[in-house]
């Protein structure tokens, strides 16, 4: 288990160009978030269960949020390499990933495709961009991803180039389990 500590940003197709320019990227490719749930799952946007495909490889991944306020989310991350995208995730696999006891299985939802920009330029810091396409929908986002201390100055720096923090804004997960909810008019 680590401890995940991230600043989130939601970007206009603009403010994505104008980030784009800001940093120099490290690296770049395609991950596939691939969600999992129930209906209850998908209504509350709590916990997150997926399976991510990046650079050929597949990881179950479990996301616990421990903290939100604003842009800041803090959250428990499980993580286990496996062979392939299954259909569902058993309750068992998901108890001995975490520790923690789940009452159902988690069956699949559906998946997004993510364009990431890395920039690895700053000690125990890591900034990406992001365009997501998921349910024939496009939206950006940035991510500041830290291990120590906030990093002030890369969000005083993002402010004065004019990208505000919000206090209100939603993970790549929520939004796509939002957009589900309103194409299925359960929204």
């Amino acid at each position: 288990m680590i401890l995940e500590k991230e600043i989130k940003i939601s970007l206009s197709l603009d403010e994505y160009n104008k980030v784009d320019k800001l940093f120099a990227w490290t690296k770049e490719y395609y991950q596939v978030n691939h969600y999992y749930g129930n209906e209850i799952d998908i209504l509350s946007h709590s916990n997150t269960y997926r399976v991510r495909e990046k650079n050929g490889i597949i990881k179950m991944q479990v996301k616990i949020p421990e903290k939100r306020q604003g842009s800041l989310r803090i959250k428990k991350e499980y993580e286990i390499e496996i062979k392939r995208v299954p259909q569902k995730i058993q309750k068992e696999e998901l108890t001995n990933l975490t520790g923690l006891y789940f009452e159902e299985d988690k069956y699949y939802i559906g998946k997004l495709l993510t364009y990431r920009k890395e920039c690895l330029a700053f000690k125990n810091v890591e900034i990406c961009i992001d365009m997501n396409e998921y349910l024939n929908k496009i939206d950006y986002g940035l991510e500041v991803e830290y291990k120590n201390e906030y990093p002030d100055y890369i969000i005083e720096f993002l402010e004065e180039n004019g990208i505000k923090l919000s206090e209100k804004v939603e993970g790549k997960s929520t939004r796509y389990m939002r957009e589900l909810l309103r194409q299925k008019n359960m929204w």
